[in-house]
């Protein structure tokens, strides 16, 4: 039976999910909640084979409405007082990691390696990167705490 099309991007889909569940189980059941530098290490062998340069993963109480936010300086913070279980916080420290990734790959402002435009925070590099880890769907600046809610533990 040969399948086509639609049916077909369907199946290597729902396969390619299944997979990705398995390695991320694996991922996560050795992962330490309590110690987000460590979180970064394992994310980084993940999704970047270890290349992103180390940088401070902090959590602190903020008013802001973020979740998380990346620094172009070089540090990653992550809210603690949003009511966010360890899973969603994961997800949060992926999405301010790709935010990492395009600030090493792309630098900050205007780039060469992006032909001479300007790299914007939330835009086509990030949405890109979003997409290499496994964010599916409509991805936008709010995308982040649900990447690893539906993988079990």
């Amino acid at each position: 039976m040969e399948y086509k099309g639609k049916r077909r991007r369907a199946i290597l889909d729902k396969v390619k999910a299944q997979l990705r569940e398995e390695a991320e189980t694996e991922l996560l059941a050795g992962m330490d909640f309590n110690n987000w530098n460590e979180a970064f290490d394992m994310l980084n062998m993940q999704f970047w084979k270890g290349v992103l340069p180390k940088i401070p993963v902090t959590t602190e109480a903020t008013k802001k409405a973020q979740y998380g936010w990346y620094g172009y300086k070089g540090y990653i913070k992550l809210s603690s007082n949003k009511g966010l279980s360890p899973l969603e916080m994961l997800g949060v420290l992926l999405h301010e990691m790709c935010h990492h990734y395009v600030e090493v790959t792309y630098k900050h402002g205007y780039s060469a390696a992006a032909g001479g435009k300007r790299v914007i925070g939330h835009g086509k590099e990030w949405k890109d990167e979003m997409r290499r880890v496994g964010y599916a769907g409509k991805i936008t600046r709010y995308t982040g705490k649900e990447r690893f809610t539906g993988v079990s533990r």
